[in-house]
C-alpha cells in the first residue's frame, strides 16, 4: 500500500512538471566569468579557514585589463582568523610612498571600520574588541579600486 502511495505521487509529480515550465534566464557570459571567479576566491578562503591559521600570502600580479595597478601588492591572510582581541595582516605595496584603504564591512555592507596604510609600513592590526561575534568581510582598495575581498571572523 505505501508503494502505491510513492507510484501516486510521482504520477502526480510528473504530470505537474510537465504544466508548469521554468521561464527562460538569460545570463551575459561577463557575469557568469565574474562569478565563477568570486566561487574560486571564496573556495580558497574557505580552504584558508578550515585549516584555522594560514600563514600564506595572497599576490595579485596583473589585472586582466592589462592595468599594472595592482603589480607588486601583497596583503596576508589575517592572523589569528578566528579573531577574538584583535587581528594582524601583513603586505607590502609598492612604494614607500603608496596608501591602501582597507574597508572593513559587516554581512550587511556596512562599513564598520576604515584603516589607512602606507608602503612605509608592512604590517596592521584591526581591532576586534568591539565588534560583534560574526562574520564580516574586508576589502583591499588602491587608487580607488578594489583590489580583493578577504573574511574575517570575530569570536570572542
Amino acid at each position: 500500500m505505501m508503494s502505491g502511495l510513492v507510484v501516486g505521487s510521482m504520477l502526480f509529480a510528473n504530470t505537474l512538471a510537465s504544466v508548469v515550465s521554468a521561464p527562460t534566464i538569460v545570463i551575459p557570459v561577463d557575469t557568469l566569468k565574474n562569478k565563477a571567479k568570486q566561487l574560486a576566491v571564496a573556495q580558497k578562503l574557505s580552504d584558508a579557514v578550515s585549516g584555522k591559521i594560514s600563514t600564506s600570502t595572497w599576490s595579485i600580479n596583473k589585472i586582466e585589463s592589462g592595468n599594472d595597478l595592482a603589480k607588486g601588492i601583497e596583503f596576508s591572510n589575517p592572523f589569528p582568523n578566528p579573531a577574538n582581541q584583535q587581528t594582524g595582516i601583513n603586505f607590502q605595496l609598492p612604494s614607500p610612498n603608496s596608501e591602501a584603504r582597507v574597508m572593513l564591512r559587516n554581512l550587511l555592507g556596512s562599513v564598520v571600520k576604515e584603516i589607512r596604510v602606507t608602503g612605509a609600513e608592512n604590517r596592521f592590526f584591526i581591532n576586534t574588541s568591539d565588534l560583534n561575534n560574526g562574520l564580516y568581510f574586508y576589502s583591499v582598495m588602491f587608487e580607488n579600486r578594489v583590489l580583493f575581498t578577504k573574511k574575517l571572523i570575530v569570536k570572542h
